[in-house]
């Protein structure tokens, strides 16, 4: 026999609330700690990135100070530069700031590294949305115990974002 006493229509809702509270506090520091890490990890690849890569920049740097050089050479360089980055997962970006007029960034999905992180974060964020429906279901749906299910969802949340 079941001594745990049930739950009023009232505070379900109220523990509705808390679940969707802790939930969404949880994806908010989830996504905070991904932001930061992804930071990392963009300066990381910056920092090894491929000499065949600096190669085509400076080459693409360098066509772009010879003023001799034709329009459409530098326009073939440019291409050629472009495509070199892309196929290592880099893409150009210029920017006219003192005398660095031409630098590169990562290319958003293109470089596995951060294609395989962004995949990951995306999965996880995706999980802790369902979550709010899964355990909004099991306190409507079953007479299981308010304490359980708010343990049962903190250890679920901590396995989650391990």
């Amino acid at each position: 026999m079941n001594t745990t006493p049930k739950l009023t229509s009232e505070e379900k809702r109220k523990l509705e609330r808390i679940i969707h509270e802790d939930i969404e506090n949880m994806a908010c520091r989830y996504r905070s700690e991904r932001a930061m890490a992804r930071e990392q990890a963009v300066k990381e690849i910056l920092a090894r990135t491929p000499g065949e890569a600096k190669k085509a920049l400076a080459s693409f740097v360098e066509a772009g100070r010879k003023v001799h050089i034709a329009e459409q050479h530098r326009a073939d360089t440019r291409k050629k530069t472009e495509l070199i980055l892309s196929r290592l997962g880099f893409s150009l970006r210029e920017i006219y700031q003192g005398s660095k007029p031409n630098t590169f960034e990562i290319e958003i999905g293109k470089h596995n590294t951060l294609k395989s992180f962004d995949e990951t974060t995306a999965r996880i964020s995706n999980t802790l949305r369902e979550l709010k429906r899964t355990y909004t279901l099991k306190l409507y749906a079953s007479c299981e115990d308010a304490s359980k299910l708010i343990s049962s969802l903190a250890t679920e949340l901590q396995a989650l974002v391990k």
